[in-house]
């Protein structure tokens, strides 16, 4: 196995208001993105993947709700104060609206 060396490219704060929330994006080229959230109040938004692999529509149904993880489109992963996810940064995502009536702070950071 060949050794790459990786470093961090850039990072930001997200301190999303009740109301706010982030449309559908990715961090290409970058290839590693993450997040850490620092504040995350309920019902604040849960970060949701977009399946872009063309195929998932002709995939059998493994469970009949969108929790499938075969041929559901979005994948949302509940994540609460202290979670921390990194993933391809070619991954489209998004953050639903912020419903609480507390702002959401998260870390955000691209590696290439």
């Amino acid at each position: 196995m060949r050794e790459q060396e990786m470093s961090l490219r850039n990072y930001w704060i997200h301190a999303t208001p009740p109301g706010e929330l982030t449309q559908f994006h990715d961090h290409k080229p970058d290839l590693l993105s993450g997040v850490y959230y620092v504040d995350k109040p309920e019902n604040s938004g849960d970060l949701i993947f977009v399946d872009v692999n063309p195929y998932h529509e002709y995939s059998p149904r493994v469970l009949p709700d969108k929790t499938d993880p075969v041929s559901c489109p979005e994948i949302t992963f509940e994540c609460q104060e202290g979670t921390m996810l990194i993933f391809p940064g070619w991954l489209p995502h998004k953050v639903p609206r912020n419903d609480s009536d507390q702002r959401r702070v998260s870390i955000s950071f691209n590696a290439a």
